[in-house]
């Protein structure tokens, strides 16, 4: 067998969450597109952010177009990285907001915000662990 990562490995095992699909598309996947879909919509409702609406507009006919064609699926890890990058950054606003989506003076929650940073890098670090070998064969 070829290097596998951490994720892969699990995965194959048929350890919980990791190795679920829903259309043939993992779950972390539609997860996060959940996740990001919600915040963005949040974002233009409560701050009418333009940023927001080009966000959406990028990342879902990217994800689409990934889920359909293998072939575009380096596409789609474009939009997925600029939806995990809106998703740390929309919960760095809500933090700041004093955790509200209304735009309010923001105020610096130091636990909060090493917290977020924390588990920014656990995914950062989770999502990179397909790409480190850990077992030669």
């Amino acid at each position: 067998m070829h290097q596998q990562g951490l994720i892969l490995i699990l995965a194959l095992q048929g350890f919980g969450i990791i190795g679920i699909s829903i259309g043939g598309v993992n779950i972390i996947v539609w997860l996060v597109l959940a996740l990001f879909t919600i915040l963005e919509l949040l974002a233009i409702y409560y701050r009418n952010s333009k940023t927001s609406i080009m966000a959406l507009a990028a990342v879902w006919p990217l994800a689409v177009a990934g889920m359909i064609e293998v072939k575009y699926l380096p596409h789609f890890g474009v939009g997925y990285i600029i939806a995990i990058g809106a998703i740390i950054g929309e919960l760095i606003l809500y933090i700041q907001n004093g955790y509200s989506f209304k735009p309010r003076k923001a105020e610096y929650n130091p636990k909060a915000m090493k917290a977020l940073y924390g588990i920014a890098i656990l995914v950062a670090l989770s999502e990179a662990a397909t790409f480190i070998p850990l077992s030669q064969q």
